[in-house]
């Protein structure tokens, strides 16, 4: 989970710098400043992604499954340079927090995770947002 100082924008990016990597995103939850039972501002929302995405709408529909195969992840990148996933929440809102899961179900997807940002803010493409 990364925690939002209050921050306000409209786009969420996760990016993961580097070549040959790959984003495999389960699920990407967006929550206002309050406590757990505040509404998933990420949940259907569209999103654009690295080309070669497949079951590119798995990481906003509420199903946090770790199990790439269930269909429950968005692969992203497929070994391309600087994947990335943009979430547009529709409206500028404030954000406090981002929880991000990633697919649990190979030895080495966690070392796929090196160097990777969320940026939130204004800027649809998410590059020229803070890193957070």
């Amino acid at each position: 989970m990364i925690e939002c100082p209050r921050l306000v924008g409209r786009y969420v990016t996760v990016y993961l710098k580097g070549a040959l990597k790959v984003l495999q995103l389960c699920e990407v939850q967006v929550f206002e400043p309050c406590d757990e039972s505040c509404y998933n501002l990420a949940l259907y929302q569209p999103s654009t992604k690295t080309g070669g995405a497949a079951y590119p709408d798995a990481a906003t529909d509420g199903n946090p499954n770790t199990n790439y195969f269930g269909h429950s992840c968005a692969l992203l990148g497929g070994g391309a340079k600087d994947p990335f996933f943009t979430l547009d929440l529709g409206h500028v809102t404030k954000v406090g927090k981002v929880r991000l899961w990633y697919s649990g179900d190979c030895g080495y997807c966690p070392y796929m995770l090196d160097k990777f940002q969320v940026r939130f803010g204004m800027d649809a493409n998410g590059m020229g947002n803070p890193v957070r």
